[in-house]
């Protein structure tokens, strides 16, 4: 399964914010705009400002407390063109 690992490419080298569950990988590195910190929490000011405003209506939280057990039941299976065998 895929996992994304938030970090920082600094002096040539990738630092990553968390240890990653998996002992060994191959990767792909995408570099994203550099945004200031203080733009980053403003952002997700905004989202949790919108998410008490407009919380999910019930629908739609029942099929968010229930995808756990969906992709448990439903792995996701990547084509044979990213299999290492």
């Amino acid at each position: 399964m895929a996992e994304t690992v938030e970090g920082q490419f600094i002096e040539g080298r990738v630092e990553l914010d968390e240890e990653p569950k998996v002992r060994s990988a191959r990767v792909l590195v995408t570099f994203l705009p550099e945004s200031a910190p203080a733009e980053r929490k403003a952002r997700v000011e905004h989202l949790f400002d919108a998410w008490e405003r407009d919380p999910l209506p019930p629908e739609e939280r029942d099929i968010l407390e229930t995808f756990d057990s969906f992709q448990e039941q439903h792995p996701l299976v990547l084509s044979k063109a990213f299999d290492d065998s």
